[in-house]
């Protein structure tokens, strides 16, 4: 029903008229200000229907420019849905001169920012990179002095090296092995006829930083793995066609360029003889007439063994010390007793003339000849490589001081000069069974000052299984490993690397995943013997000598096979065994590696 004011104005208000009321407010009095709320309304009524509006010389506002996209947007939705709305509203942007402006400007200012970002990361990157390069080349270089690559040879290897694209490394250690420089452009023929397509020529390749930054060292990924067996292959193949060489001498060759990449030290640190009355023949303190009879016998071993292996020398000094202290406590014995036997190795008249046999050179190099002529000797039990030699009625003599023999050899090799070979005894030339030579005649690391040797027989069948590794948590084929395993027979002796004090030690109880153990105080570090077969007869308290048997191999505790667990610590933080032995003379590279192992 119409109300008094509709029939007074004769005129009903219908649905669209009440829309119009409700959205339409009246105008301003005079000097009445628009409220906000009409303003807006006002604003976004223009937008919708014709678009941001802007008066003549008047600055578009960004709300105004932002509405009218807006609108172009809703009548594109009306026509084309999503796409039409996204279609007509990017038209409208782009068309609209402010929006225009302040996108032109945010887009240039972000890309200016990135600019400035990649520039810097990349200079940043530039000078990081060039810095570790730098740092790995260094090491590189001084590994190689250290292997006695002076610094004008160095220069002229890295001549030789520009000039025909090839590893210096490579260049200097052939140098080494020949004797001379290497004809380069015969070895660049060779490396083409091995890999035509120069692909596996990187030595570096397959390697990983150290933790210590400079030095690296073959990594444990399998990709890894491959690409650095590939590059070996090449150029051990090319070196073994070379003049002169043979598939021993290359792969040494390669092991030692290889070894000079990766920064791996192969220092020698000076030996000043043990010095504190640790050093024993049949448990009696070495006199001086032992210690010059022992430096004649090591530096007859130097001459009569020039650039060969550490391992080799080391097994033929171990043996040979031992055979002279089981024979004659290291003296020159000059009354025959058992029927004619004279000398410091108690040779009988069938070895030589009496002259002959207590001069103490040419009784070692008679011995050294017959040792040479045992097969494998190399490889085989030093003990059992000496009741060979010698055919004694008692042949478990020669192992039982074995140990002996280790500290001895450990503390006067480097101070023991080569000593020339008789001339009338030819010694053989031995066949020696690989690995990497590290130094010609006198230079091996066989020992330092100390003294300390390996806690364990190269002749044992003795393989690296394990290196230590002090883990990476971004890789999980990088695990934590704080010693050195060394696979070996059930039951094969385990040495004390140094004089020292027993310090723990498991008893007759296996002590979880140690096993049956002992643990050794040497000085500033201490050592854990791990895994032994059965319990040590050790007790804590006890000290020990460089050499003597602490125990034997096993498996027990938390092992998978017949193995000897060895590790350091030092001030409270397990150390790698390597380069701490290695500053005293003592190298683990020079063991075999059980497969996969890589080299160190």
């Amino acid at each position: 029903m119409p109300t008094r004011a509709q029939q007074a104005t004769g005129k009903v208000i219908g649905s669209a008229d009440r829309a119009a009321a409700n959205t339409e407010p009246a105008e301003p009095g005079p000097g009445e200000k628009p409220k906000l709320r009409d303003r807006v309304g006002k604003e976004v009524r223009n937008a919708l229907s014709n678009g941001a509006h802007t008066e003549p010389g008047e600055k578009q506002s960004l709300a105004s420019a932002a509405l009218g996209v807006g609108a172009a947007a809703a009548r594109g939705f009306a026509t084309g849905n999503i796409a039409g709305a996204v279609k007509s509203g990017g038209m409208a942007a782009v068309k609209n001169k402010r929006l225009r402006n302040l996108i032109l400007g945010i887009v240039g200012g972000l890309v200016a920012f990135v600019l400035v970002l990649v520039g810097g990361l990349g200079l940043m990157i530039y000078s990081v990179t060039t810095a570790a390069f730098a740092a790995v080349e260094q090491a590189s270089q001084d590994s190689a002095a250290s292997a006695g690559v002076d610094g004008k040879d160095l220069d002229r290897y890295r001549e030789l090296a520009t000039k025909s694209d090839l590893p210096w490394q490579v260049i200097a250690s052939l140098a080494k092995t020949l004797g001379e420089d290497p004809d380069t452009a015969a070895l660049a023929k060779l490396l083409d006829a091995a890999d035509p397509d120069h692909e596996a020529r990187d030595l570096g390749a397959g390697s990983v930083v150290t933790e210590e930054g400079a030095t690296r060292t073959i990594g444990n990924v399998d990709a890894e793995k491959t690409a650095a067996e590939q590059v070996e292959k090449v150029y051990v193949t090319a070196m073994t066609s070379y003049p002169g060489m043979d598939a021993q001498k290359a792969k040494a060759t390669y092991d030692r360029a290889l070894g000079w990449v990766l920064g791996q030290s192969q220092r020698c640190a000076p030996s000043s003889g043990p010095g504190d009355g640790t050093l024993t023949v049949k448990g009696a303190a070495m006199t001086g007439e032992q210690v010059e009879n022992t430096k004649i016998i090591l530096g007859v071993i130097k001459s009569a063994l020039p650039g060969a292996t550490t391992a080799d020398l080391t097994q033929a000094a171990h043996i040979t010390i031992a055979t002279a202290i089981v024979e004659s406590r290291i003296t020159n014995h000059d009354q025959k007793v058992d029927h004619t036997s004279l000398g410091i190795f108690q040779q009988q008249d069938w070895w030589g003339s009496d002259e002959q046999r207590l001069r103490p050179d040419w009784s070692t190099a008679r011995f050294l000849k017959a040792l040479f002529a045992v097969p494998g000797w190399q490889v085989t039990d030093p003990g059992v490589v000496a009741q060979t030699v010698q055919v004694s009625a008692f042949p478990d003599r020669y192992t039982q001081f074995m140990g002996e023999a280790r500290g001895i050899v450990a503390a006067y090799w480097a101070q023991s000069p080569p000593v020339a070979i008789p001339a009338d005894i030819n010694v053989g030339v031995p066949i020696a069974p690989g690995g990497v030579a590290i130094g010609g005649s006198g230079q091996s690391c066989i020992v330092a000052g100390g003294p300390w040797v390996l806690p364990f027989d190269i002749g044992s069948s003795a393989k690296i299984s394990d290196w230590f590794s002090y883990g990476d948590a971004l890789r999980l084929d990088q695990r934590k490993h704080d010693g050195i395993d060394i696979s070996m027979p059930e039951g094969s002796p385990v040495y004390s690397a140094s004089a020292g004090k027993v310090i723990a030690s498991s008893g007759n109880r296996e002590d979880g995943g140690l096993g049956y153990y002992v643990i050794i105080q040497h000085g500033e570090v201490y050592a854990r013997y791990l895994h032994f077969v059965r319990p040590p007869t050790l007790k804590v308290g006890d000290t020990v000598t460089p050499g003597q048997q602490v125990g034997e191999v096993g498996t027990t505790g938390d092992s998978n096979g017949n193995h000897l667990h060895f590790d350091l610590t030092l001030a409270g933080k397990k150390i790698d065994p390597v380069p701490y032995m290695l500053e005293r003379g003592v190298d683990f590279r020079i063991v075999p590696l059980l497969p996969p192992t890589r080299p160190y």
